[in-house]
């Protein structure tokens, strides 16, 4: 699938969206700088999720039919 380019206008209506979320606003450059990978921060929880069958949960026990 190819996704044709966004135009200005849609580009600008998607910024002024950003900007005005105030629970969500963009990361400045001094805290794209901090950031680290996810496994460093959480070592424990990261083998737990790659360890996780297809599908991303554990598989349930069956009790009856549906």
């Amino acid at each position: 699938m190819t996704l044709k380019p966004l135009t200005d206008e849609e580009e600008a209506r998607i910024q002024a969206g950003i900007a005005s979320d105030p629970d969500n606003p963009e990361l400045t450059d001094e805290q794209i700088a901090m950031a680290r990978p996810f496994r460093e921060v959480f070592p424990e929880l990261a083998d737990a999720i790659t360890t996780l069958p297809p599908g991303g949960h554990q598989e349930r026990a069956r009790t009856g039919s549906r």
